[in-house]
């Protein structure tokens, strides 16, 4: 261990040094800002050398020169976004002076001059009308401007939905709810995107250069699952695919925001959206509208402290959030509380049961036998406060320096599932970024960066709630202790007081330090840099302590004879990840012709195998393994062969003039194994949270419920082994190959079109499983799976669950959270993009893509990331889509403001003037999932079984289509499933040839619109305005309806599956109703 040891403190040594040298000479990595690259030529196409180019930021009055070289060229890197002119003068030729020229983040733009000889001491203005097409690029990558983020209707004023316009990117609306704590939490509260088919957790989200990754590696957002702060984003980038050597710590797409900064006028807006239950719809499942009360307000402020020199930008925004939505849980009737019950023989009430009844409320809704529905409005209360603070510091043409700050808490209390306690989650944000940058001569530039992401989030926290069971201590089975987790089978389960119970909390916070330098000799354009990252991710799990106890009926909980309990006997203890990534590139990007460029770049991208504090570490390394290995090494380092090429083109036809482009590119992309992937893993298990448990407890009356078995268990009773982890001990390097074709056309009317192919392949994909601890199947092909049974000599149908305990692998351990890198992943799409920006007036946008993401399992961070998510297997992929595949997406937007037709300043004019409408149209597939077989069917003998069907088609599956459209009611077909039948000849239950996520859910069809009235308040000052907006989200109100998730099990009865009548029903919503909001702004 030393020795490994040794080897990567060299290795990171020889990296530092090598960076340092190069710092002297040439250096370069993710930089934020523009590069506009050209060349200078006469009217007979001679270069011209020496021409003097100066670019001057209009905002900020600051200005770069520099001259072309012996090649005529000129190139300006990270040059701060915005709007630019453009002054070109060289000794016997007319000046030209270009205007107009805007520059977008990570822009690389090619603007060529052709200069006149001159005839007497003059200059030539000309007004840069903006290309459409992007020249010297070879990345597929859209930018968005902050005015297009501001202005169009956006639900939750989200800037991270304005990605989902572009083509290839589209929201996972199989995440967890944001009011579902217990998923959400753990993977993330952020609206979560698949972009050109990656997964979600391989995105990487960066504000003024700083990664702000959360600690679930997901996008960064609060507890009400949104990223505030659109007013406060100048603009951003999506680099879809084969991005530069200069990004790192990504394998999937690149979002690349940067903060609005200050500039020689003072402007800022001060504002507040409303939002009320009296301007919406009714839910379609809801029987009447649910209060909803949304505030968000805030102001921005911008300007110079020193004109031309020193400038500050500050934002604010509050969010105020008071909402409901309809929870039924099942609950025993009033009868049954007594013993008189309807489905089964009365029983008599165990006297120590008596006192958890009140738990459950009283049924208000449909009774069915011996339980009812219990109705109510589980009200969520989020408020969050926001702020950033950016201030640039220009010290001369050759240095500048700019810091932003940003501050994010927000928190979110409901109550639980069945009303009793309230459940709290909490998340705090903090983000520094601090960028110097300096011009050494007109070929050397240098960036250097320096930051930090801290996050804290907390996630189950029980406070008391309506009803006071809760918090009553003498439900405890100790002193100290509240009402533990009940399960019973026909009821919703409680899950346990408010003392006692299970919590998580996250710390997390990565200190980075980058580099990045140009250097431009001839034709070569050259980027060299290095990043440090250190990885501080903190965790502490709570379990029950006050035990989890389960009964197989409502009689058998009534008369006290619970089936098993769980008991976690230790106190919460913190685990605490340590983990340092190093990345170093050098890159060329080669303008071989006037109109070709070629990109070659090379990044080297170790990372340390993660450490914890106190060596609270445990891996059993091996699945059949005895014995947990504590302490370091976790694993083996996978990552110190991680050299990732990358090569790109992009040339533009002379006969285009221009307005054709053709670009590809191929690169390697590494996934690394960071300490996100492992959270669950190394929080949860032995030897640092013991839980006990027993399925033999003591039981009638004359053993107090739940005192006597929660004793039972921790003096010594329980026949549990401890969880622990399985983490592939020498795992593969995990990396992606993306590469891509694309075309882009500028159209008559500065109109343009984009089409382009990207494709990707994901090499040794990570796979994760709740149980990695179940029966090895005796027939392992890709085409047939089949499971043991313990005592039969040829099943066809299933096994008893209980048959296979002594045939799971290990003997030793209970629950084994399992982890390795034995998945893969295909990627194709079809982007095509069509928009037009004429003057002010109107712009517009049409995406289209068509796409599929295929993997043999979509589960990274746990068993089930998302709610269409199956727990698989470590040993066999379940190959299909993706689970956050949509196959189709077609979206559209457009902003349109009317001209001043009355230019005198009076009523008329107010009336008239300064109209404006938005809107975004999406229609797209729906999510896709998978039709299984409830209960334990293959005998794992696990909490989380997995079972599938066969498919088939014929008789009653017409077309083989598995789905029944527009019949909510049974939008499942169960004709198309059938009970798998072992024909192997091996004895055995053989789980079933249904492909997963071959069933898709109902499609998506949502129209958003605003209505903007603008009254110019130019006699108090030129550019001022007062706004007022009216917004409707789901204009139209189509009820977007959510797959089936919670009506997809088969119910196996002997050979034959039984007819349920809720299966296939659809209960749920993918989208809102109609809802309206308005809001007025103060602009000036």
């Amino acid at each position: 261990m030393r020795k490994m040891f040794r080897v990567d403190v060299l290795m990171f040594l020889a990296g530092l040094f090598i960076i340092l040298c190069t710092l002297h000479s040439s250096a370069g990595a993710q930089v934020v800002g523009a590069t506009v690259s050209g060349k200078l030529e006469d009217s007979s196409g001679g270069v011209i050398v020496g021409a003097k180019v100066t670019l001057t930021n209009i905002s900020q009055g600051v200005a770069r020169s520099l001259a072309t070289n012996r090649s005529g060229e000129y190139s300006a890197p990270n040059l701060v976004p915005g709007p630019y002119e453009i002054h070109v003068e060289a000794n016997g030729f007319r000046t030209e002076l270009r205007k107009g020229v805007s520059l977008s983040v990570g822009e690389q733009s090619t603007i060529n001059f052709t200069l006149q000889v001159a005839s007497a001491d003059q200059t030539v203005v000309v007004e840069d009308t903006g290309s459409s097409v992007e020249l010297g690029n070879s990345a597929i990558s859209t930018v968005v401007e902050g005015s297009t983020i501001r202005e169009l209707p956006l639900n939750g004023r989200d800037w991270t939905q304005i990605a989902t316009l572009q083509p290839g990117t589209a929201s996972v609306r199989s995440q967890p709810a944001a009011g579902n704590p217990s998923s959400r939490g753990n993977r993330g509260f952020g609206q979560q995107l698949t972009i050109a088919g990656s997964r979600p957790q391989l995105n990487s989200y960066r504000l003024d250069g700083i990664n702000v990754n959360d600690y679930a590696n997901s996008t960064p957002g609060s507890t009400a699952g949104l990223t505030l702060g659109a007013d406060a984003i100048g603009e951003f980038s999506i680099i879809s695919s084969n991005y530069s050597a200069s990004y790192g710590l990504s394998a999937g797409a690149v979002i690349n925001a940067i903060t609005r900064a200050g500039t020689n006028q003072i402007h800022g807006s001060v504002y507040e959206f409303v939002r009320n239950n009296v301007f919406d719809s009714r839910n379609y499942f809801d029987q009447s509208k649910l209060p909803l009360h949304r505030n968000q307000f805030g102001a921005t402020a911008g300007g110079p402290i020193v004109k031309n020199r020193t400038f500050l930008f500050g934002n604010y925004e509050g969010f105020r959030n008071v909402s409901s939505s309809t929870s039924v849980a099942n609950v025993p009737t009033v009868q049954a509380r007594t013993g008189a019950l309807v489905t089964a023989a009365p029983v008599t009430v165990d006297a120590s049961i008596k006192p958890y009844l009140p738990l459950w409320a009283l049924p208000n809704g449909i009774i069915t036998g011996d339980t009812g529905q219990y109705v109510f409005p589980a009200k969520q209360v989020t408020p969050e406060n926001f702020f950033t603070v950016r201030g640039d510091q220009i010290f001369s043409a050759k240095d500048s320096l700019y810091v932003t700050y940003l501050w994010d808490k927000g928190s979110t209390v409901q109550p639980d599932v069945v009303n009793v306690n309230q459940q709290q989650s909490t998340t705090k944000r903090q983000m520094l970024s601090i960028s110097e940058n300096h011009v050494f001569s007109n070929s050397f530039y240098n960036s250097f960066r320096m930051g930090a992401n801290y996050e804290t989030a907390s996630s189950l926290v029980k406070i008391p709630g309506a009803n006071p069971l809760g918090s009553d201590a003498s439900l405890g089975p100790a002193p100290g202790l509240s009402a533990p987790l009940i399960s019973v089978t026909s009821l919703t389960g409680f899950t346990g007081g408010v003392i006692g119970g299970s919590s998580v909390h996250y710390g997390f916070s990565t200190p980075q330090f980058t580099d990045d330098a140009f250097l431009i000799k001839g034709k070569h354009s050259l980027k060299f840099g290095f990043l440090y990252q250190r990885i501080y991710s903190n965790m502490t799990f709570s379990n029950y302590n006050y035990g989890n106890f389960s009964f197989t009926s409502l009689p058998n909980f009534l008369t006290n004879k619970p089936s098993t309990g769980t008991v976690t006997t230790t106190n919460p203890v913190p685990i605490n990840l340590r983990q340092n990534v190093f990345g170093a590139y050098g890159e060329d990007t080669w303008r071989v012709t006037r109109n070709l460029n070629v990109t070659v770049g090379l990044r080297y991208e170790p990372a340390s195998v993660l450490t914890a504090e106190n060596g609270r570490l445990a891996n059993i390394r091996d699945l059949t393994s005895t014995t947990q290995f504590l302490g370091d090494p976790l694993f083996q380092n996978p990552t110190r062969k991680n050299f990732s090429p990358r090569v790109g083109f992009s040339y533009s036809p002379d006969f285009s003039h221009g307005k054709t482009n053709i670009s590809g590119g191929y690169g390697i992309f590494d996934v690394l194994p960071l300490t996100w992937e492992f959270n669950l893993q190394l929080g949860q298990q032995a030897p640092y949270q013991i839980n006990l448990s027993s399925s033999t407890l003591p039981s009638g009356s004359a053993n107090p419920f739940p005192t006597t078995a929660w004793n039972y268990i921790r003096n010594g009773a329980g026949t549990a082994k401890p969880t622990v982890a399985y983490i592939q001990y020498n795992p593969p390097r995990n990396y992606m190959q993306q590469y891509n074709l694309a075309l882009q056309q500028e159209l008559p009317a500065k109109m343009s079109f984009k089409v382009g192919y990207v494709g990707s392949h994901g090499v040794h994909q990570g796979l994760t499983t709740s149980d990695a601890n179940v029966p090895q199947p005796v027939v392992n092909t890709p085409g047939s799976l089949v499971f043991p049974c313990g005592t039969a000599t040829v099943v066809n149908i299933s096994c008893l669950a209980s048959s296979n305990a002594t045939k799971k692998p290990n003997q030793a351990f209970g629950t084994i959270y399992g982890s390795g890198w034995f998945s893969d992943s295909s990627y194709s799409g079809l982007l095509v993009e069509l928009k037009q920006r004429i003057g002010k007036s109107l712009q517009w946008q049409g995406s289209f893509t068509w796409q599929k993401s295929v993997d043999g399992s979509s589960s990274i961070t746990s068993g089930t990331p998302y709610s269409n998510s199956v727990n698989g297997f470590l040993f066999h992929q379940l190959r299909g889509v993706s689970d956050f595949n949509i196959p189709l997406v077609f979206v559209a937007n457009a902003v349109w403001t009317s001209p001043d037709l009355i230019k005198s300043h009076n009523f008329a004019s107010y009336l008239v003037n300064g109209w404006q409408i938005g809107g975004i149209y999406q229609i797209s597939s729906g999510s896709p999932f998978t039709v299984v077989i409830g209960g334990d069917t293959l005998g794992l003998g696990n909490s989380s079984p997995l079972d599938f069907p066969d498919r088939v088609t014929g008789t009653g599956c017409s077309g083989g289509n598995p789905v029944n459209k527009g019949n909510w009611a049974k939008y499942i077909n169960q004709s198309c499933f059938a009970v798998p039948v072992n024909t192997t000849g091996i004895a055995g239950t053989r789980f079933g040839n249904e492909q997963r996520n071959s069933v898709s859910g109902p499609s998506f069809n949502e129209l958003d619109f605003s209505l903007v009235k603008n009254f110019a308040l130019t006699r108090i000052r030129e550019g001022s305005a007062f706004q007022f907006r009216a917004e409707a989200f789901n204009l139209p109100n189509h009820p977007n309806l959510a797959p089936p998730l919670s009506n997809n099990s088969l119910t196996l009865s002997g050979s034959a599956f039984t007819t349920a009548s809720s299966f296939g029903q659809i209960t749920s919503t993918a989208g809102s109703s109609r809802q309206l909001q308005l809001a007025a702004k103060l602009l000036f």
